[in-house]
């Protein structure tokens, strides 16, 4: 039943007659088969990196980001736990898992969201994001179609990593997210500097765009070029 199904969804993504790579095809064809406003196919590992492979729906990289900013939300709990992590209402009991992103979220139109995890067996790749400017489930079809699009999703995702060197990314998966680097890299100094895990140095981050309102990119950029010196 579930080959009969990814089979489908396939053949109705083909009808749309979108462009560019599949995986991108499948995520722009979710919002029409969901009835949702945005998806997003994130990879993401232990680190807590994140990268859009396929992102569709003009606010969702904004939503996403909110995420990777304030490090709370659906994906990384539903990648943390790898499963489904489903809000109906964003602004009905949500703020006490995710007490900063749920304002930030519905400001920026979301009212109900859902993560679904990418993964086969316990290799994790990171989660399907979809949201709606809604509050409400899916219904019982469309939960099954969503994830019938996270299992083929994942499969794409495999084969464009399957010819890539160890230790980097697939043809097709290293460019949208590329501004990423500086979060990362700033992270890195400022564990190499104060002896702290990567983690830890990530979170020291967040907390100085938050009290700055500034974005993590903008406060990652003044610290790789000494613009600002954490210390202890």
């Amino acid at each position: 039943m579930a080959g009969e199904r990814h089979a489908r969804l396939l053949s109705k993504v083909a009808t749309y007659g979108l462009q560019g790579p599949l995986i991108q095809q499948l995520c722009t064809g979710a919002l029409d088969l969901l009835a949702v406003n945005g998806a997003a196919f994130i990879l993401m590992s232990d680190r807590e990196t994140g990268a859009l492979a396929a992102v569709a729906g003009t606010r969702t990289p904004r939503l996403e980001d909110l995420q990777f900013t304030l490090g709370e939300g659906p994906c990384l709990q539903s990648f943390e736990s790898g499963r489904p992590v489903i809000e109906p209402d964003l602004l009905r009991d949500a703020r006490a898992r995710w007490p900063v992103f749920v304002d930030a979220a519905a400001e920026l139109g979301a009212r109900a969201v859902f993560a679904l995890p990418l993964q086969i067996g316990a290799a994790r790749l990171g989660v399907l994001y979809l949201f709606r400017e809604e509050p409400g489930l899916l219904s019982g079809e469309g939960f099954a179609d969503a994830f019938a699009v996270a299992d083929v999703g994942t499969w794409l995702l495999l084969g464009m990593q399957a010819g890539a060197v160890p230790g980097e990314l697939g043809e097709g998966l290293d460019g949208s997210w590329t501004y990423r680097a500086v979060v990362h890299q700033a992270a890195g100094m400022i564990g190499a500097r104060l002896e702290i895990p990567l983690v830890e140095a990530l979170t020291r981050l967040r907390a100085l765009a938050f009290a700055a309102e500034r974005t993590i990119y903008q406060i990652a950029a003044d610290v790789v070029e000494r613009r600002i010196e954490v210390v202890r």
